[in-house]
């Protein structure tokens, strides 16, 4: 007994170390997925569509449905479809009122400020804050909001005007539909 107690102790460091080294892969896995997410962003721009465009349409998207419009809004899996069409307008709109104007000033560009774990019961999520770099302090961050998903992908979840979990767009919506 004495000596599963030691074994268990002489443990302690190494699981601990494991944690870190596993929290320290999800943040760099959200990092990359940031980038692949703000690659898209730039790409369409170089396409020649506007910001209005590319926040209205596009990004609401990119949005997992799982974690993003179920779990965030709340959307009940019955009539999931119809719901989700009327919800991606409104997501659209607000992101178009909170980023149109900053990312539309002539040198805005998108910088990465920090990565964030968060463990909640749903899941291993990361935030990945950015801002633009011609940003004043009262500008709004550009967090993405991710989640580890069960096949090793980072899913977008959700869209924050802070650094951390809370001001997610969908969260919001989620509560004002009170579903």
């Amino acid at each position: 007994m004495f000596k599963h107690l030691l074994i268990g102790i002489a443990l302690l460091p190494t699981l601990a170390f494991a944690d870190a080294s596993f929290d320290n892969a999800v943040r760099q896995h959200a990092q990359g997925a940031a980038r692949d997410f703000m690659s898209k962003l730039v790409d369409q721009r170089s396409k020649g569509y506007s910001w209005k465009m590319i926040l209205s349409t596009q990004v609401p998207d990119m949005l997992e449905d799982g974690c993003g419009y179920r779990e965030r809004v709340g959307l009940p899996d019955r009539s999931f479809k119809e719901m989700k069409q009327q919800v991606l307008p409104v997501v659209g709109e607000q992101l178009v009122a909170r980023y149109e104007s900053i990312l539309s000033k002539p040198s805005a560009r998108l910088g990465l400020v920090s990565v964030k774990n968060a463990q909640m019961n749903s899941g291993d999520y990361a935030v990945v804050a950015l801002k633009t770099l011609s940003s004043s302090k009262s500008d709004p961050y550009f967090s993405l909001i991710y989640q580890l998903n069960g096949n090793g992908r980072m899913s977008l979840c959700d869209i924050s005007k802070t650094d951390d979990m809370t001001g997610g767009m969908l969260e919001e919506i989620g509560r004002k539909l009170n579903l």
